[in-house]
C-alpha cells in the first residue's frame, strides 16, 4: 500500500480517506497498513492489556459472527446501552460489520429513557454495559407491559477478565 503514504513516508490522509466504503473499513485499512500498532486500550476498566489493529479486527469479527449466529441480521436494530471504552468501540464495530443498526446510548441514562430508546427504535436485542445495569432494568420492568428483547449481551460480566473477553471465551 505504498500509494497511501506521501515521500516522507507519512500516511496521506486524502488518499486514506478515498479507500474508505464505511465505518467497518476503517478496521480493515488500519489493520492491512498497522496490523501491529496499539488501536485500543482501556486503563479505566482493569484491563491494561492494549488491542493491536489485528487483534481488534480478530475480536470484532469473532462478535459479529456471534451476533449473527444469535439470530441479528442485516438492517437490525441493537440497542448498545455503555459508556465508552475498549469494549464499546469492540461491540459497536461489530454491530455494523454483522449488518445491523446500532442505535447507542450512556448506560447511566435513566433506565425509564433506555428502555423507551429500546422499544422506540425497534431493537432486536440489547448489549449492556454490566450486570449492574441488567439489573437495573430487569428491576423495573413490569411483567406483560415490556417490549422483551431476544437476548441481551453483557460487556463487562463479573466473572469474565479482559483476556478471556479478548480471546472470546
Amino acid at each position: 500500500l505504498p500509494e497511501l503514504f506521501d515521500s516522507h513516508g507519512r500516511l496521506d490522509a486524502h488518499k486514506f480517506a478515498g479507500r474508505l466504503r464505511n465505518v467497518h473499513s476503517l478496521w480493515e485499512q488500519m489493520t492491512r497498513l498497522f496490523p501491529d500498532h496499539i488501536a485500543l486500550s482501556d486503563p479505566l476498566h482493569g484491563f491494561g492489556d492494549d488491542m493491536t489493529y489485528s487483534q481488534a479486527a480478530a475480536a470484532i469479527a469473532r462478535m459479529a459472527g456471534y451476533l449473527q449466529g444469535l439470530g441479528v441480521r442485516k438492517g437490525d436494530k441493537v440497542a448498545l446501552f455503555s459508556e465508552n471504552s475498549y469494549r464499546w468501540s469492540l461491540i459497536d464495530s461489530a454491530i455494523l460489520q454483522a449488518g445491523a443498526v446500532d442505535v447507542v446510548r450512556g448506560a447511566t441514562a435513566p433506565v425509564e429513557e433506555l428502555k423507551f430508546i429500546y422499544s422506540d427504535s425497534d431493537s432486536k436485542a440489547c448489549v449492556l454495559e454490566n450486570e449492574e445495569l441488567l439489573q437495573r432494568m430487569v428491576k423495573q420492568a413490569k411483567l406483560g407491559t415490556e417490549i422483551l428483547p431476544e437476548f441481551v449481551v453483557v460487556m463487562y460480566p463479573k466473572d469474565k477478565s479482559g483476556e478471556q473477553i479478548k480471546e472470546g471465551a
